[in-house]
């Protein structure tokens, strides 16, 4: 037996390891043996997570779907309203929901779990329906050829369903199962839980700790007396009133719990978001941690703006690409694209837009009617020249100025 094969003997097959059967997006091994494992559903009770996951499915349906087509004349890519996969992502990919609360369940299942789960249905060719399976219920499995079965389970049947009618998005992992973030970090989601947990029992215990009565005196307590001093002095462990207790003299209380403060319990639960940040990729000022800033500032503009280069953008290009390898025939797949629009969620203010179209239309970049379309405004007459900033007058009739002028110099 080789080094390999102990080690997966003792501690089991790693969810990166290509191997044949089952695939696994979870660990083979806990980190530590107090480390538990929380479902789905346990997970999104943690508001840390719920807003990471939330943030996630928001955002990236917020973005309009264009498919579109390679114009050779125009040299360049434009909208192709005719397909069909655009009339699907224009009003309902299925029969149970609109675009956006498609993208919305695939975000769900894709950031959480490591992996979503599409069935394809096609008549004549054509892709009719576009329906989010569960990923929780979802079983991938690689044959001893190559071939990737999908096993979905529903009310206790087992459905088996080919590669072609799946489309499968996934995070970083082997090359046929994504890891999933709640299984991975456990130990995340489980010290945000513990820390809810808790601060209920302690605000339902009226933030009183738990303590001893002891007296100094030779004297025995019957049992008769000590029930009845455990009856007399409840209220003061477990009772949510906060109630003045007195002593008899020769008694004393002795706490011997902590307190909130001594267990720093807000301090974990404000570390608990940036661990969840850390885990779904995204900065904790965004599951609206305002611990460390006093306010939206440019400081935190420019977290936003490195999340979108360096998250948002590439998940939804990958996704953007999955959709182009599974949705398009590959015999179309050069002329036909997939792209997410960024500009309603790249928006500037109205003051910078503002400045940004004057630089444009006295560069003779943009026409002032390019301009007013951008802005919602109706074209006006006029408007379509090109303009430079001399006197903001058309540009070829600059020209013609211009070359008359030259040939007036010429002439002299």
């Amino acid at each position: 037996m080789n080094i390999y094969s102990i080690f997966q003997w003792a501690f089991g097959r790693s969810a990166t390891a290509n191997e044949k059967g089952q695939q696994k997006s979870s660990p083979a091994s806990k980190a530590f043996t107090r480390q538990k494992n929380h479902s789905l559903d346990q997970s999104l009770q943690l508001s840390s997570f719920w807003a990471g996951v939330s943030r996630w499915a928001v955002t990236i349906s917020s973005l309009p779907i264009q498919v579109q087509k390679f114009d050779s004349q125009m040299n360049q890519w434009v909208s192709d309203n005719d397909n069909q996969l655009q009339q699907l992502f224009n009003y309902k990919p299925n029969r149970y929901q609109t675009t956006v609360e498609f993208i919305k369940e695939i975000a769900l299942n894709l950031v959480a779990t490591g992996n979503a789960y599409v069935l394809i249905s096609r008549s004549n060719n054509k892709i009719v329906s576009l329906l989010p399976l569960s990923s929780s219920q979802m079983q991938v499995n690689l044959l001893k050829d190559g071939t990737v079965v999908y096993v979905y389970e529903q009310n206790g049947n087992h459905t088996a369903i080919a590669a072609d009618k799946i489309w499968h998005l996934k995070e970083f992992g082997n090359n046929v199962i994504g890891l999933s973030p709640v299984e991975y970090g456990a130990t995340a989601i489980g010290v945000g839980l513990s820390a809810d947990e808790r601060s209920t029992q302690v605000l339902d215990n009226a933030a009183k700790p738990s303590g001893i009565l002891t007296f100094d005196s030779e004297l025995k307590l019957t049992d008769v007396q000590r029930q009845q001093l455990k009856e007399e002095f409840k209220a003061l462990k477990e009772g949510t009133d906060n109630v003045l207790m007195t002593l008899e003299s020769g008694w004393a209380y002795e706490q011997i719990g902590l307190n909130p403060q001594d267990i720093q319990l807000l301090e974990s639960r404000k570390f608990s978001i940036e661990d969840i940040g850390r885990f779904l990729d995204i900065p904790s000022i965004l599951l609206n941690d305002m611990s460390a800033s006093t306010g939206w500032g440019s400081g935190i503009t420019e977290i936003i703006e490195g999340w979108y280069k360096l998250s948002l953008r590439p998940k939804v290009q990958y996704i953007a690409q999955s959709m182009q390898i599974h949705l398009i025939e590959a015999g179309k797949r050069n002329k036909t694209r997939i792209h997410f629009d960024f500009d309603q969620l790249l928006q500037l203010s109205r003051k910078e837009r503002a400045e940004a179209n004057q630089k444009e239309i006295n560069s003779g970049t943009m026409t002032p009617n390019e301009a007013r379309i951008t802005e919602g405004r109706l074209p006006k007459d006029g408007g379509d020249e090109l303009l430079i900033n001399t006197a903001l007058q058309p540009i070829d009739q600059y020209l013609q100025d211009l070359a008359s002028a030259r040939g007036e110099n010429n002439e002299v």
